[in-house]
């Protein structure tokens, strides 16, 4: 719900639907491969990376303050720094739905991070193309994904910059497409 007082649903194509409570738990991935780390859902109350739609309709809309936010409220969880501010920015923008003006403090503050590149050339995981923002780290890019004309998010992917075990440098290595969003009524509607 968009304040998180009622239990949600997680959809992921090839598995059943699981329903979240307000306090259910969760597992996070850092990326690719990496060791979940349990947690639980709004265990303490909405925060960047437990966020509610009311939550980041909160969040500051000066960059600087945005990003010192989200370094404050990640500080310790894993990965350095600035690819953790990145990670969870780049989850707010698939996510969640900003508005207008956290939207735009959420790219303002992501150029902010040392080592942000633009990609001229990416695609989705439905082969859509666009430009993308990235960044490297522990040998992995990650790609956000925007349409050309629009700039509308249209999913990430991330690409092995190195040669490692999960093969050679240019592997994607993971990715995701943002079809449809829409705000429902209750659990389970897609529209």
């Amino acid at each position: 719900s968009a304040d998180g007082s009622r239990p949600g649903l997680l959809r992921e194509a090839g598995s059943p639907d699981t329903g979240l409570a307000a306090d259910g738990p969760v597992d996070t991935l850092d990326g690719p491969g990496a060791t979940p780390r349990p947690g639980r859902l709004n265990a303490s109350g909405p925060s960047v990376s437990s966020p509610t739609h009311v939550y980041v309709a909160s969040l500051p809309t000066d960059p600087e303050a945005l990003l010192k936010r989200i370094r404050d409220e990640t500080r310790g969880q894993g990965q350095d720094p600035d690819q953790r501010a990145f990670t969870e920015i780049g989850d707010l923008l698939a996510e969640t739905w900003a508005p207008p003006r956290v939207g735009a403090a959420l790219y303002r503050a992501a150029a902010k991070i040392p080592g942000v590149t633009v990609v001229r050339e990416a695609k989705d995981a439905t082969g859509r193309e666009g430009v993308a923002v990235a960044r490297t780290a522990h040998g992995q890019q990650t790609q956000w994904i925007f349409d050309r004309t629009t700039y509308a998010f249209l999913g990430e992917r991330t690409v092995l910059a190195e040669a490692g075990d999960a093969g050679p440098a240019g592997t994607v290595v993971g990715t995701s497409a943002i079809l449809t969003r829409a705000a429902v009524d209750r659990t389970g509607r897609t529209a």
